[in-house]
Formats: C-alpha cells, structure tokens, sequence
C-alpha cells in the first residue's frame, strides 16, 4: 500500500503543479470537453516501461468513485478504494474492514478532462485513433513549463484521445520523467482508459 500511496502522491503532485494555464498549439487553446460524469475506467500504472499496477473501476460522479487495483511486481497485493462525498476508504487483500485514507489519491488516478488545463506545454493535434472501437481525435501536450528534453528530471508529455461525438475523454496517458533512486532517471506513466459513458447504472455506495 505504501507503494501505491508513494506513486499516486507523485503523480497528484505532477498534475496539480503549477498555475492553472491554458495549453496552447497553432495559437488555439484546449480543443471542446466536456467532464465524464459517469463512466467505467481502466488502469495501468508503469515505471521505465515495465507495468507494476493495473486496475479498474467505475464513477458514479466526480465524488463518488469505485476502483480495485493490483500489484504485478510480484506482490500480488489487491487494494479496493471507495471515494464518497469526500471521505476516502482502502483495504486490502482479504481484510473485512475498511480504513480512512487521503482521498487526494483520487485525483491522480482518476484524471479528468479539467486536469488538463495545468499543462502549459505546446499541446499537437495527432489525428484521429481508435479507443476501445469509438472514434476519437488524439491530442498530445509535449513537456510543460521550460522543460521539453525527455531526458530532464521534471519533463511531463500528456496524451489525451477526445471523443469525436461527445467530447468526453476516452483515453489520459501521463509520462513523466524523475530522479531514480540510484541517481539516474526513472519514467513514471500512468494511462486511463474510460468507456459505458452516462451509464445510469453506475452506483458506489459508501463502505459499511
């Protein structure tokens, strides 16, 4: 769990970082959004190319969020989280009862399309791409800040794949390049891919 807590800290820190700037490309801003109230969402968690995460779950609302993940270094550990109305919930493996935990966690792993206006990278138009068999246009933000060497500790590239016909985001992918433990560099990533859009049978329910 303190893994998990480690690496959802560093990406909140990434996305939240900095003042709110509109991303540019070609002179225009962020192309239409719109923020996914429910939808159904799929996780994988990456350091140096290698996936030690993947999960899945489901949001009823930006509030309240469902979602399982599992450890695949080896650990095999299962981590079920329960957002509700602001109060945070994990446990893990078989453990009955649930504990508080910080329900910022949530942020960096469930990104939403407002997230994107903290990068202020040059933001590229990639064409159209397929998402799960919808039709979406990719979008690419290239570092952020004065950093666009993907060597540099602090690089940042955001890929976000739009809907053609609701605008919802199908598809967020974060790459970002940090310190290692041994003095190099590691490249954390994280990519969530979203699908059942507006399913009214979305419900989380509070941990009893």
């Amino acid at each position: 769990m303190r893994r998990l807590l480690c690496f959802g800290a560093m990406l909140a820190l990434v996305l939240l970082a900095g003042a709110p700037a509109a991303a540019t490309a070609q002179g225009t801003a962020l192309p239409p959004l719109r923020l996914i109230t429910s939808a159904r969402f799929e996780h994988v968690i990456t350091r140096d190319g290698q996936v030690i995460l993947v999960g899945q779950g489901y949001k009823e609302s930006r509030g309240r969020i469902y979602m399982v993940l599992k450890n695949v270094d080896g650990s095999d550990r299962t981590t079920e989280l329960v957002l509700y109305d602001g109060a945070a919930y994990v446990r893990q493996n078989d453990e009955r009862e649930w504990r508080p935990t910080n329900p910022g966690a949530f942020q960096a792993l469930v990104p939403t399309a407002d997230l994107l206006l903290l990068f202020d990278g040059p933001l590229s138009s990639l064409g159209p791409a397929t998402i799960g068999g919808s039709a979406t246009e990719h979008y690419q933000i290239w570092g952020d800040g004065e950093i666009s060497d993907p060597a540099q500790p602090g690089f940042i590239k955001v890929d976000f794949f739009v809907g053609t016909q609701n605008r919802y985001l199908y598809q967020f992918q974060l790459e970002r390049t940090a310190r290692g433990p041994g003095g190099g560099t590691q490249v954390a990533g994280l990519t969530v891919r979203y699908f059942d859009h507006d399913d009214p049978t979305l419900i989380v329910y509070p941990p009893r």
